[in-house]
């Protein structure tokens, strides 16, 4: 193939013309790479809306059935489905690398081999993307064709961290979210948040902590130390006030769903007192509580820290961990579980007491059922909620999963609780004194999920 480079000064853009004398491969895959330069989409910014070159393009991502494009720091709202993409680009160097995701094959850097047929991919902006195994094969082909080859690559070297003056841009909760800088100060409202920030080597950018759910204590050794000086502020009962948060001079608040309903905050961005960028925990809110929710809030936080190489790194980790699990020999038929946090008394005329339990929009609910556990209260599409003891005893728990947490009730308080009651005795559990024991970061989004379905394996397959 011979090469003509020619200088027009009157020319008003290059113009390209292919001379050919049959269109052989090689020259379709010219021809289809030389196209990307020219075609657009259209991309949408709040009400804005943008002509986006196919070749600014990193990948595509499909996010509860919306679709965005990912450009070197800017995420833009795509108004085609995923697949009506795919179809359109499947012959202009895009390929698909998971059920989710279409990759731009000019802008990969290094491509890795992981555990269980895995690839970790690196962008030339720095970012790290998993190709699942399903699509891992189709990925290595075109590496293995002229379409990809490392002559065709523009960089083989690992690329430099993101500047801290660029912009870095998530979707969270189906809102676009710019961050102008890299944080350095953040506010996370738990320290299961906090300790998830630690893992990514990011301990450093914590300002302070509310201590709204769970403990220093709760937190697993090895980030204790980077945890134990960070300013705590207290707030068990009594929720913080949107403008003392303020008060704090953070630019960035990290916090649950559950958090910012209460402060007002139903949706992303709704208090415009609070002037720093606000990210919610996707995997705390309905609809989203999976590990596959926590897989994508480690993507997302490692995007606006710049720490994308250790959010890949946890996540890749998590899904071996869980592949190894799943080795496991469970019973065919799930146990029956009741997720016990706490009683209360009904009301003052009633003196009996009812019970704080889980329902199938918590993340502790998915938890359970990837150990093999059929949650007794799975049926009601809720949080967590109140219940009457008959109602325990009617559906007849194999295991009772105990939360264990600074309260007025303390864990032995609450066996204690279930196993002096006559009517207890009536429970499968209480008899065989099947108990599981667990902290609150284990059960919330986190560092510790993995570990929480092994003890619950154990407890309920006894493996």
């Amino acid at each position: 193939m011979k090469l003509s480079l020619v200088q027009d000064n009157t020319l008003s853009e290059p113009e390209i013309i292919l001379h050919y004398n049959s269109m052989d491969e090689q020259t379709k895959a010219l021809v289809e790479k030389i196209q990307q330069y020219t075609e657009t989409t259209t991309g949408r910014v709040g009400n804005r809306y943008y002509r986006v070159p196919l070749s600014g393009i990193y990948y595509i991502e499909s996010v509860d059935k919306k679709t965005y494009l990912y450009e070197e720091h800017r995420v833009l709202h795509c108004g085609e489905s995923l697949k009506v993409m795919q179809e359109r680009l499947e012959k202009r160097n895009f390929v698909r690398i998971s059920k989710n995701c279409i990759v731009n094959l000019a802008h990969i850097c290094d491509v890795q081999s992981a555990e269980n047929h895995h690839l970790l991919i690196t962008m030339e902006n720095g970012e790290h993307l998993i190709a699942s195994r399903a699509y891992s094969a189709s990925l290595r082909s075109f590496f293995q064709t002229e379409k990809f080859s490392r002559e065709d690559t523009p960089c083989v070297l690992p690329p430099s961290p993101h500047p801290d003056n660029k912009l870095h841009t998530v979707v969270n909760l189906g809102k676009i979210v710019p961050v102008s800088s890299s944080p350095k100060r953040i506010l996370v409202t738990s320290h299961g948040t906090a300790e998830l920030i630690a893992a990514l080597n990011c301990a450093d950018r914590i300002t302070a902590i509310i201590a709204f759910e769970n403990y220093l204590e709760d937190v697993a050794a090895p980030y204790q130390g980077q945890l134990h000086s960070i300013p705590q502020i207290l707030a068990p009962d009594n929720m913080p006030e949107i403008e003392s948060l303020s008060d704090i001079k953070s630019d960035m608040l990290l916090c649950n769903y559950h958090f910012a309903k209460a402060m007002g905050m139903k949706l992303l961005h709704s208090a415009s007192t609070y002037a720093a960028p606000v990210y919610i925990l996707e995997s705390t809110s309905p609809g989203r509580a999976t590990i596959e929710g926590l897989y994508r809030d480690v993507q997302n936080l490692g995007r606006i820290l710049s720490a994308e190489a250790e959010a890949a790194s946890l996540i890749l980790r998590w899904r071996n961990e869980l592949a190894e699990l799943k080795k496991l020999q469970l019973r065919k038929e799930p146990v029956r579980v009741f997720i016990f946090d706490s009683t209360r008394k009904n009301n003052i005329q009633d003196m009996s007491e009812v019970c704080l339990t889980s329902g199938s929009e918590s993340f502790e609910h998915h938890l359970v059922s990837m150990a093999g556990g059929h949650n007794i209260f799975g049926h009601v599409k809720d949080n967590y909620f109140y219940v009457e003891w008959d109602e325990v005893i009617r559906y007849n728990p194999q295991v009772i999963l105990i939360h264990q947490y600074k309260s007025d009730q303390t864990t032995q308080e609450k066996i204690k609780w279930l196993t002096d009651s006559p009517e207890s005795q009536k429970i499968e559990a209480v008899k065989e004194g099947r108990f599981l024991i667990l902290n609150l970061n284990e059960v919330f989004p986190g560092m510790q999920n993995i570990q929480a379905i092994k003890k619950m394996m154990i407890a309920f397959h006894k493996v």
